[in-house]
């Protein structure tokens, strides 16, 4: 949900502003593009908000059709490992049951078919150092 993070992103709902902080919500299939160093072996950590009505048993993340984490109702943190690649980008795929705010609550106009919701995004490397790159800003 932060300014730039949208060359990350496909398939995700525009940036809304819950409490303090940014998030977006995903559909029940969206993706996320992201930037490695070639041969790095990555953790990856999603903040997350995963609702009950998320949930399916392919609920999960995939790299390459295979699921790395599977969600969980009430989740706040998915922690998945990356294997290295050749490649300089890693193209993840979130996939959960679509469900539509309007049909579970009355006092809603909310038609769109959403997923989990995203707030954050962290990859570190195995062989990182104690500096942390901001790649929505481009900064140290």
């Amino acid at each position: 949900g932060a300014e730039g993070d949208g060359r990350f992103l496909r398939g995700w709902y525009g940036r809304e502003t819950h409490a303090t902080r940014t998030m977006r919500w995903s559909a029940a299939e969206s993706q996320l593009s992201l930037p490695v160093v070639a041969n790095e072996t990555y953790t990856l950590t999603l903040n997350v908000v995963v609702p009950g009505t998320a949930l399916s048993p392919q609920a999960g993340l995939y790299l390459d059709g295979k699921r790395l984490a599977a969600f969980v109702a009430g989740a706040t943190t998915v922690t998945a490992e990356l294997p290295p690649t050749a490649a300089g980008r890693v193209t993840l795929k979130v996939i959960c049951n679509g469900w539509i705010p309007a049909q579970l609550n009355q006092a809603t106009l909310d038609d769109r078919t959403l997923g989990v919701q995203l707030s954050a995004i962290t990859l570190r490397a195995k062989s990182a150092g104690p500096r942390v790159f901001d790649a929505n800003r481009g900064a140290w």
